[in-house]
């Protein structure tokens, strides 16, 4: 553990900073795609206790930069004994759970039952459908009960793959995650807290493995755990419109080594049977593979040097490398991929434990199955968080 300036906020109703608390200890998990999770402990005072009630939040700094932002979203409780002080301690989703609740309507602006579009969809490139869609399902676009107060849009980078984006009923944030896998340019989101209330950034990932990296060997790896998974779906078959043998049906399979390496054809059927255009088709074959291929989940401990710091040379959301291997022997693998999440311990001294974990099968989960689901449940990142 390190020692660094940590520092801890509330937040009102109205997503103005309302003064700051003392740290007891604070712990909590970020994520590139998907909710952040934090707990906080702080002494308690009636005043505190107030300043942290439901519907409010807090911001947690590093060293001046914003680390956390979100809602006192799970629980909040206060705790006491004859030999120690009172303490209150929350759970806060982070503020991408807006995008969580809210589900894709068709019509934005328009009530569920007044509905006067099959689908919302946009044609271009990955990042403008990420920023409209979100601009519609909770921003400024959005039907006024909707909308999320004080939130306001942050630049389109205009990166990514263009093509049609689609969507209707399904969580807001779930599709976010599939496209930003699908865009080809890994994108992400984040929300951030600002002088004037939420922004929404959509970002493309720096590329930083030619200069960020990560082995046992530099001394700046000194825990590793390394999985590979195998990819859920090799072989899509989209179905169409028509009965029995007489339905249209488009497939396609996965071209991908390390997938077929594994040894097995793993068929899944699409029913979208009301689906009439071949190309559509074709592309939820394609999604499907793109959704189901094989993951490396890697939960790193590391260690700051003078040139690779966390929060100053990297940071979440970054490409990096690590060099898979033990002290003085041969390397097992080099991974070049996102840091998809970072857990952080800290203390009342700020002495802190960083753990960022690169390519996380979680966070690739694009319509993730019952496995995926279970993890990603910000009850079991919560459960994780006070476990470990």
């Amino acid at each position: 553990m390190t020692g660094h300036d940590w520092q801890a906020f509330t937040r009102d109703r109205g997503y103005q900073l309302s003064g700051g608390l003392p740290i007891i200890s604070t712990k909590g998990v970020l994520r590139h795609l998907g909710v952040d999770a934090c707990s906080l402990t702080v002494p308690y005072s009636p005043h505190a206790y107030g300043r942290l009630a439901p519907g409010c939040g807090a911001v947690l700094q590093r060293d001046g930069r914003q680390e956390f932002s979100g809602l006192v979203g799970s629980s909040r409780q206060i705790g006491w004994d004859a030999d120690g002080a009172a303490t209150i301690t929350v759970q806060m989703l982070g503020d991408d759970q807006h995008l969580a609740d809210r589900l894709v309507y068709p019509s934005p602006g328009a009530a569920p039952d007044e509905q006067s579009a099959d689908y919302w969809q946009y044609t271009g490139v990955a990042s403008t459908a990420m920023w409209r869609l979100i601009r519609d399902q909770a921003g400024w676009g959005a039907q006024a009960a909707r909308r999320v107060p004080t939130l306001v849009m942050g630049a389109d980078p205009h990166v990514g793959a263009s093509r049609l984006w689609r969507e209707q009923w399904a969580p807001t944030l779930e599709t976010l995650t599939a496209w930003g896998v699908l865009s080809g340019a890994d994108l992400g989101v984040r929300l951030v807290t600002t002088a004037d209330g939420l922004r929404a950034d959509v970002y493309a990932p720096r590329d930083l493995s030619a200069d960020v990296r990560f082995s046992a060997s530099l001394t700046n790896l000194t825990g590793w755990d390394y999985e590979q998974m195998p990819p859920s779906v090799t072989f899509a078959i989209s179905a169409g419109p028509g009965t029995l043998h007489n339905r249209v049906r488009k497939w396609t399979a996965s071209s991908s080594a390390g997938d077929l390496a594994w040894g097995r054809r793993i068929e899944q059927l699409l029913d979208n049977s009301g689906e009439d255009d071949p190309a559509e088709l074709q592309q939820a074959a394609v999604d499907a593979v793109a959704q189901g291929i094989g993951t490396v989940s890697l939960a790193t401990q590391t260690a700051d040097s003078e040139s690779q710091q966390y929060g100053v040379h990297w940071g979440l959301g970054d490409r990096v490398t690590v060099h898979v291997g033990l002290p003085g022997g041969l390397t097992v693998a080099t991974v070049a991929d996102l840091v998809r999440e970072v857990a952080f311990e800290v203390d009342s001294k700020g002495r802190e434990k960083i753990t960022p974990a690169v390519g996380t099968a979680e966070a690739k989960a694009i319509r993730p199955g019952p496995t995926q689901k279970a993890l990603a449940k910000v009850s079991t990142g919560l459960a994780r968080l006070v476990r470990n």
